[in-house]
């Protein structure tokens, strides 16, 4: 029979405080290690592996990567006999945990029964558990949880680049250990629990997959006349259809800054940049409708404003003229994808030449208010599903932390230790 679990996603991480139940203990990192000084090994030095000691067939050197991927097969270099027998303090065996330390930290993987020979490289710690105290499944789960990556995390040093903090550090971890029988059981309960969680997430990825591919579908039948029942030529328009680059179109107008001590939390005026909505305002730097696209940072980004609105300077915006459908002119420039006109080689930046240049499709008035009813109605549907796809996905997150936190009190396996007696 399967323990209930009661979701209470406000659970803490932290284990250093409660009572764990009888026969659990709290212990260090370096508690449950095998017995050895070799059990708890960081890479050697970046002067030991330099690239032109590197030779074409070898023994193998395990990199960040494979702890990354979880993918022990992934591998570039390799050395010499003479450079293996040198290094090999730090060669790898079978069942050792590889953990990544530099950048991408506290990924892991496990080096498994068949292995090619080889050493870790200085971005890797490779770690030996006492078999005897914990099973390699309970600390795999126990590793890669909340619980455990929070401590990592808070153990790193590096601005640019986070790089887990020394050996000592990372030994006086706190992990809980309970009986050998009772992790085999919590491991149980949490690979079925948790499978079926990656289940409702891959259901989720495939709505998000399928919702981007009807979006894109719709888009395009919208503005080849498509939706709106023409039989459209590929590189030719439906009658009464004309090409307009954008800057015939519209005149674009440069945003402008605003004042700190003008920004409010709340108002009337949206105050809004490439990102979106940054604060608010009393007075609109434009009325009426306007249309909004990021020139720096998020560029191409467009947004819609019905009435009143102040645009920094990092986008352009353009007030829509009376011959011309404001949401008609939004969602076509949505199509657009103007993120790929990007100039810049460090900020990403949208020239307006680049962006007055654009081609857009242009029906009669009474088809463009068509073509926005039709999109306004189908892709309320599709929001509709991807906030459902939202909640799932909440949910999984919030129950996979009551699991996770359960499992490492004890309350995961309350009754299991009932029915046995422990």
């Amino acid at each position: 029979m399967n323990d209930i679990i009661t979701v209470d996603s406000s659970t803490s991480t932290d284990l250093t405080t409660g009572t764990l139940p009888e026969g659990w203990k709290q212990a260090k990192w370096e508690d449950v290690l095998a017995p050895g000084k070799e059990s708890f090994r960081r890479g050697p030095f970046g002067s030991a592996l330099k690239k032109s000691i590197f030779v074409e067939e070898g023994y193998k050197v395990y990199e960040q990567s494979n702890a990354i991927n979880d993918d022990c097969s992934l591998g570039r270099y390799r050395i010499s006999d003479d450079k293996f027998k040198e290094l090999a303090t730090f060669a790898v065996a079978s069942r050792d945990f590889l953990i990544s330390c530099s950048g991408t930290i506290g990924r892991m993987t496990q080096i498994p029964e068949e292995f090619e020979e080889g050493v870790i490289n200085q971005a890797l710690l490779r770690v030996r558990i006492d078999y005897e105290q914990m099973s390699d499944n309970f600390f795999r789960i126990l590793f890669e949880s909340p619980i455990i990556q929070r401590q990592i995390l808070q153990n790193s040093t590096g601005t640019a680049m986070s790089n887990v903090k020394g050996v000592k550090e990372l030994k006086a971890i706190s992990v809980p250990v309970p009986p050998l029988a009772e992790q085999e059981r919590i491991v149980e309960i949490l690979e079925e629990q948790l499978s079926r969680l990656d289940a409702a997430l891959e259901s989720v990825r495939v709505v998000r997959e399928k919702a981007a591919q009807f979006r894109r579908s719709l888009l395009h039948a919208a503005f080849t006349g498509a939706l709106t029942g023409h039989d459209p030529t590929p590189g030719a328009l439906p009658d009464g259809w004309e090409f307009y680059s954008l800057g015939e179109l519209v005149k674009t107008s440069y945003g402008k800054g605003l004042e700190k001590s003008l920004r409010l939390e709340s108002g009337p005026v949206p105050v809004v940049g490439s990102a979106g909505l940054m604060a608010y305002t009393q007075e609109p730097l434009v009325v009426g409708e306007t249309i909004v696209v990021g020139r720096k940072g998020n560029i191409g980004e467009v947004q819609y404003f019905a009435d009143g609105v102040w645009p920094i300077d990092t986008v352009y915006y353009f007030e829509v003229p009376p011959s011309l459908k404001a949401k008609y002119f939004f969602f076509i420039l949505k199509s657009k994808e103007m993120r790929r006109l990007d100039s810049s080689t460090s900020t990403p930046s949208l020239r307006r030449e680049d962006m007055e240049r654009v081609l857009i499709e242009i029906p009669p008035l009474a088809e463009q208010e068509r073509i926005v009813e039709i999109l306004e109605e189908q892709l309320s549907r599709l929001d509709a599903a991807l906030a459902s796809a939202d909640v799932i996905e909440n949910r999984s997150a919030a129950l996979r932390r009551s699991l996770l936190h359960a499992a490492f009190t004890g309350k995961l396996t309350e009754q299991w230790r009932e029915q046995h007696n422990v």
